[in-house]
């Protein structure tokens, strides 16, 4: 019986590692994308908060590696600041 209960722990404890790295490969995957969108949003001038076309609206993402939610993980909704600054930019 233990060793049927030990040998269960270990398959789960390798499922686990697996899926941590899986996490940890998609986490770096997400950062490569974001110096990407980081370049792109500095040479259209919208970062940082404070660039020409931002209209003060806060661009720039910020990724918490140890947030166990998606709103913890991310610092901003893109949603509404896309929304937002298009609004701004339909106004001008």
């Amino acid at each position: 019986m233990l060793l049927s209960v030990t040998s269960q722990r270990e398959v789960l404890d390798n499922r686990v590692h697996e899926h941590e790295v899986q996490v940890e490969k998609r986490l770096d995957d997400m950062e490569t994308v974001l110096q990407e969108y980081h370049a792109r949003a500095d040479r259209l001038q919208l970062i940082p908060a404070s660039a020409k076309r931002a209209e003060g609206i806060q661009f720039e993402i910020k990724v918490n590696r140890t947030g166990m939610t998606a709103n913890e993980m991310i610092n901003v909704d893109l949603k509404v600041r896309l929304v937002s600054w298009i609004i701004i930019a339909c106004q001008a």
